[in-house]
């Protein structure tokens, strides 16, 4: 009640002061606002003209303002919703693929997953999908149409090695995973991968160097240790003998009593004439390994 007098009051007291304003001032005015151009009213009316351009000015360049943030606040609100309901959907379209409703799962990404403004995780689901019902020639023509998008993403080429794989296509999986590696040579998962599809190609003398580096990257895994000594001894079966040679060294070089590696080493020794070294490779061997 207090604020509605008060109002009322100071609506009073600026008409009484505009009223006084035009009484006393009624003298009439010439104003010129161009070199041939002037108008004649009294000196009040153009006191409240002036005025109240100025204030429409100030009121326009507030309502721009304010306009302008109400856009943005507009903007921000409705890429919010968006985001909310696309994470609404990407988390139904993963519930669908767990549930093994692969259809519903690809019809719930189909908007963003394809496309040239595919987003890469709905992608990789869709891609999912395909691969989880057995259709990997699908999944493969699906990720190779997003590479051609969004570019040689590791991500998408270890999809695109697991689809070449399903499919028997070892050498595609080694080409994919190659690019793959050189944008992420500390990966685990990709270094596995790329070793096991190079171990089925057979070979030898790459899943060495693959398994290297996972040893590199797992020193305290004895397994991989081990993985590696069998591919070292693989390489020497299928090599020349340079690469055997060299292949026989590396393994008693991490493991010197193991007996293929030891007796192969020692033969190839004697056929060169160079029994006493033959003889040091065994003794040191059967020193290690007595039984």
């Amino acid at each position: 009640m207090l604020r509605r007098a008060l109002t009322f009051l100071l609506a009073v007291l600026v008409v009484g002061f505009v009223a006084s304003l035009v009484y006393f001032n009624s003298q009439p005015t010439t104003l010129q606002w161009a070199p041939r151009q002037e108008i004649t009213m009294p000196l009040a009316w153009l006191i409240l003209g002036s005025t109240g351009s100025g204030a429409l000015l100030v009121f326009l360049v507030l309502l721009a303002r304010e306009g302008h943030w109400a856009l943005r606040l507009w903007r921000v609100v409705r890429a919010l919703r968006a985001s909310e309901r696309n994470a609404a959907r990407r988390s139904e379209a993963r519930a669908s693929l767990l549930a093994g409703r692969h259809a519903k799962a690809r019809t719930l990404l189909a908007k963003t997953a394809i496309g040239a403004g595919a987003h890469l995780d709905d992608a990789l689901d869709y891609a999912e999908t395909f691969l989880d019902e057995g259709r990997a020639a699908e999944a493969r023509n699906h990720l190779e149409e997003t590479r051609q998008e969004l570019g040689d993403d590791p991500r998408i080429l270890h999809a695109l090695a697991r689809c070449c794989r399903a499919e028997g296509d070892h050498a595609g999986a080694v080409a994919a995973l190659d690019r793959a590696v050189e944008s992420m040579p500390a990966s685990i998962a990709l270094q596995l991968l790329l070793r096991d599809s190079l171990v089925d190609l057979g070979w030898w003398s790459r899943a060495e160097v693959a398994q290297q580096r996972l040893v590199d990257l797992l020193p305290a895994d004895r397994t991989q240790r081990q993985r590696l000594i069998e591919i070292r001894m693989k390489a020497a079966e299928s090599g020349d003998a340079a690469e055997r040679e060299g292949a026989l060294r590396g393994v008693l070089a991490m493991d010197p009593s193991w007996p293929a590696a030891a007796t192969a080493r020692a033969a190839m020794l004697a056929a060169e004439g160079r029994r006493r070294s033959a003889l040091r490779v065994l003794v040191r061997a059967a020193n290690r390994r007595p039984a």
